[in-house]
């Protein structure tokens, strides 16, 4: 998977989730989580996932839509949507995913 791809798969992670749960998870539990959803996909390894989950933590990203990441309650229909108040830093944190992207390829 290129890195284009693997960009389109992180926020996608992001893309389908809504808000709920309490409490910012840890990087660790989002790495994990984001390990889990990515599969066996080479493009997303370890550091990688890492990376991404530093990054979220550090992101204004609601904890609720973070718990929710962790909890893999993610809808693969695509019904539900990111929280409104929430857009603005996924957006941001799309960039930042690129980063740790780009800097492992």
């Amino acid at each position: 998977m290129n890195k284009r791809l693997a960009l389109v798969a992180v926020t996608s992670i992001l893309a389908f989730t809504a808000a709920c749960g309490g409490g910012r998870p840890s990087t660790g539990q989002l790495s994990e989580a984001i390990q889990e959803e990515a599969g066996s996909s080479a493009a997303i390894t370890e550091e990688i996932a890492d990376c991404l989950a530093e990054k979220l933590q550090e992101s204004d990203i609601s904890d609720d839509t973070l718990q929710k990441i962790v909890d893999g309650d993610i809808d693969p229909t695509g019904v539900s949507a990111v929280p409104k108040d929430d857009e603005d830093a996924i957006k941001a944190f799309s960039e930042d995913a690129a980063e740790c992207i780009t800097a492992e390829q």
